[in-house]
């Protein structure tokens, strides 16, 4: 059996829903998984985020690159937006884990939400109710800025590379 570091990722699989859903009502502020790593390995009962500087008033839209190990998984996954600064969710909901596909950008789309201009927000993802055969995972880059406030956090222990997510405003 391969661990999660012995997992070769080809890049050439990757597809994204944006080109076959036609979504074009919003636009794009926030793109770390225009390169991809390799993944973090089974997201099971901890806590996955990734704090990100967004330069918009408003957003309406999250992709995030998961993959699913090739099989339809039940378990749940919240999906938390949260202010640095002020420790305030601004948004929440979840992922249907069972309508994931493989290896693809997967979009939640929200009533749009204000935020502030230029600030931090995490993004946080908890994994519910996983077992030994029902897990996801979340893909990264290393592809990191000069921005030492953008980072990649497992349960609060920062990681030194960006999680493979991308966060849409709306086009008014």
């Amino acid at each position: 059996v391969a661990s999660a570091t012995d997992i070769y990722v080809r890049k050439d699989y990757f597809i994204e829903a944006s080109s076959i859903l036609g979504i074009n009502n919003s636009s794009l502020v926030v793109d770390t998984a225009s390169t991809i790593t390799n993944n973090i390995g089974g997201i099971r009962e901890q806590s996955v985020s990734q704090i990100i500087k967004i330069d918009a008033d408003k957003i309406c839209k999250v992709g995030t690159l998961f993959g699913t190990y090739q099989r339809t998984n039940q378990s749940k996954l919240s999906v938390t937006i949260t202010e640095v600064e002020s420790n305030n969710i601004i948004w929440n909901g979840y992922y249907k884990v069972s309508e994931l596909l493989d290896n693809t950008v997967n979009y939640i789309e929200f009533d749009s939400v204000k935020v502030k201009r230029g600030a931090y927000y995490k993004v946080d993802y908890k994994a519910e109710d996983t077992t030994d055969n029902d897990f996801i995972t979340i893909y990264y880059n290393e592809s990191l800025d000069n921005d030492v406030q953008q980072c990649t956090l497992i349960d609060n222990k920062e990681q030194s590379y960006n999680l493979c997510l991308q966060l849409y405003s709306p086009i008014e």
